[in-house]
Parts: C-alpha cells; structure tokens; sequence
C-alpha cells in the first residue's frame, strides 16, 4: 500500500476496467494455511491512480444486512 487514508486505500496492485466493485484483499499465511483479508472495494482504476474503499466497520454491517447481497 503506498498511502495511509482514513476512507481509502491507494495501491499499485493491477486493476483494469472492470474491476471496480471488486475486493482489494490480503493474503496471509499461518500454521499453512491461507488466509484472505478484504481491506477495501476497488472504486477508481486510472495509469495513475487504483484506489479502494477502505473495509470498515460502517461498510461491513452494510455489507453483512444487504438482503440484496
């Protein structure tokens, strides 16, 4: 991650049109086994610019209550 931002995460990870909507995870591994961490919604995807919503708690219990998800 190149930047700390309360609301965002920018990263340099490739993102292309069409990625948007995704998750920006974090892979981890302990006692071998892998881990996936969302920490962020991909939102912008420019030659300059890939930032995420920030994963927290107000998104998660949108997330967690959306019937529609």
């Amino acid at each position: 991650m190149a930047d700390v931002d309360p609301h965002y995460v920018y990263h340099g990870i490739y993102a292309s049109d069409g990625n948007s909507g995704g998750p920006v995870y974090l892979e981890t591994e302990y006692n071998g086994k892998v881990y996936y961490s969302v920490i962020g919604i991909q939102n912008i995807i420019t030659p300059n610019l890939n930032r995420a919503i920030r994963m927290d708690t107000e998104l998660l219990n949108f997330y967690k209550n959306n019937p529609n998800i």
